[in-house]
């Protein structure tokens, strides 16, 4: 999977970064690119640290779409 690129938006951008996160050390994709991921319901296991992606990942936010705080995440930072 090493020439895949996995993007989405919304919804499907937290599904890029889940399958990255779940897929075994010879199935990463090269990269990650989301905008706007849906990361609400996925908050507490980004807060404890249990979504490890292995692979470079882009974040594009829109300025005001993470309304409350999730730890380690910045919207304008890269997400490594």
């Amino acid at each position: 999977m090493d020439e895949l690129v996995l993007m989405g938006h919304s919804f499907g951008g937290v599904t890029a970064m889940l399958t990255a996160a779940r897929a075994k050390v010879n199935e990463q994709p090269r990269a990650v690119c989301t905008m706007d991921p849906w990361l609400y319901p996925f908050s507490e296991m980004w807060n404890d640290g249990q979504l490890k992606i292995k692979c470079p990942v882009q974040v594009i936010s829109s300025e005001f779409f993470h309304p409350f705080n999730l730890k380690n995440f910045d919207s304008w930072k890269p997400v490594t």
